[in-house]
């Protein structure tokens, strides 16, 4: 349940953010690489909940690099080329990573996809201000309700999803251990 809340949550901020970007298009070279962070980031997460369903590697990095690069044209639709190669190449390198990554831990699968779940949601509202900061007086105001509304709930959800699936989890090793000082 966990691993769907948080793509659940890369999903909706993709979608939330592409509208974003593609309201207020810059000119601004400086902010051209924002896409790119974004993709990074969130396609190095999703390699990450890909292989906890999928534990080969070949086929978690191939399923990683598929659904980052579907990711990224929904977040990119409408933006200039080079944003788009740019944000492409990185979900393609960051979903290798993320598979790879995915598959060599050993423990603390739950803790490693909560600091790139934070990670990729600080990215992608640090880009949103930075997108926005012309328009408004400070970086704050900067990021809209709606980012705000998404990144509270997201949050919410994360943390309870965590918490449910380590308790489950503590149950069954608790089942486990009975199991095995009855025989």
């Amino acid at each position: 349940m966990f691993e769907m809340v948080c793509l659940f949550t890369i999903i909706i901020m993709t979608i939330i953010t592409g509208n974003v970007l593609r309201k207020q298009y810059k000119k601004n070279a400086s902010v051209s690489c924002l896409p790119m962070a974004i993709a990074m980031t969130s396609s190095t997460l999703i390699g990450i909940l890909i292989t906890t369903w999928i534990a080969d590697m070949v086929l978690s990095t191939i399923s990683a690099v598929m659904v980052s690069m579907l990711l990224i044209i929904f977040l990119t639709y409408s933006l200039p080329t080079r944003m788009v190669t740019e944000a492409l190449s990185s979900a393609f390198m960051g979903g290798m990573m993320g598979a790879m990554l995915g598959i060599m831990i050993q423990q603390y699968m739950t803790v490693c996809i909560i600091f790139f779940m934070i990670l990729y949601l600080f990215c992608t509202v640090t880009a949103i201000a930075f997108w926005n900061k012309e328009e408004y007086p400070t970086i704050a105001k900067a990021i809209p309700k709606k980012i705000i509304v998404t990144l509270a709930i997201s949050i919410t959800l994360i943390g309870t999803s965590a918490f449910v699936d380590n308790i489950q989890e503590l149950d069954i090793n608790k089942e486990k251990m009975h199991m095995h000082q009855n025989h």
